[in-house]
């Protein structure tokens, strides 16, 4: 039988931080980052990498000699996850990323800087994307030499994205969809769909032009673009998208040819 081994390691912490100062004849810059606790896990095989990073209440500070005002952004909890296959099987091994960003905010000096009166709503963003899938390795993960390999070590075969949302600025994209992919591709070819929601679009951009961030004319054609690739939703400012990947290598977005 073949050797296995096999490695979990679970480790908790009540804060982590660092503090780093710089000077020269020229400059002074610092570099502050902190947190109120968190987890990281890790599980490693001969078959298997799985790796998760959660942290709360993430401060980070730059200031710097060379930029205009301190840099200040602060998140209320993070999640990193990946979890992918080592090991070359008989059957596609399954595989996942999951990165979740909450309550993200940054300081009214950063946003005095492009947006002084307050024309964009200052509403915590958030970054959420969860996927799933399979993937067929060709050869072993675990002590390969890179510089050995003839080609990639392995294709994926299936992607599910779960979960999508990025909000910000009064606006959000969220989105899930499903695609497959054609086995001995040299460059991977997706058959499947994704189905996309933008809510706030309209607001966004009147609230860019009001700011002085975005002229009008170039907000017109922004729409403009919107409105050949995404349908009006059921809920006010809301656009809607079905992305198809086809066999061949087309897309579509709602019917209208992209590639």
């Amino acid at each position: 039988a073949p050797e296995t081994f096999f490695m979990n390691s679970v480790r908790s912490y009540s804060r982590f931080g660092y503090d780093i100062e710089g000077t020269d004849p020229i400059t002074r810059s610092s570099i502050a980052m902190a947190n109120n606790g968190g987890r990281i896990s890790t599980e490693i095989s001969n078959e298997r990498l799985t790796y998760a990073l959660m942290g709360s209440g993430l401060d980070f500070d730059l200031s710097s000699s060379d930029i205009p005002v301190p840099v200040s952004v602060n998140a209320e909890s993070t999640r990193m996850g990946i979890s992918i296959p080592t090991a070359p099987i008989d059957a596609p091994a399954d595989m996942a990323l999951n990165l979740d960003f909450n309550g993200v905010t940054m300081s009214e000096d950063i946003w005095g800087l492009f947006d002084p009166g307050a024309a964009l709503p200052r509403d915590p963003a958030v970054l959420r994307l969860v996927a799933t899938g399979t993937a067929q390795l060709f050869t072993s993960l675990i002590g390969v030499d890179p510089m050995m390999l003839s080609g990639p070590p392995g294709e994926l075969r299936s992607v599910d994205l779960e979960d999508l949302e990025i909000s910000a600025a009064g606006a959000s994209l969220t989105g899930t969809g499903s695609v497959t992919f054609t086995p001995g591709r040299m460059i991977p070819e997706p058959v499947g769909s994704v189905e996309l929601a933008l809510q706030g679009l309209n607001g966004l951009l009147d609230r860019l032009t009001q700011a002085g961030l975005l002229p009008p004319e170039q907000a017109g054609m922004a729409r403009g673009m919107a409105g050949m690739f995404a349908r009006p939703g059921a809920a006010a400012d809301t656009l809607e998208s079905t992305i198809e990947f086809s066999e061949g290598g087309s897309i579509t977005a709602n019917g209208f040819p992209l590639r």
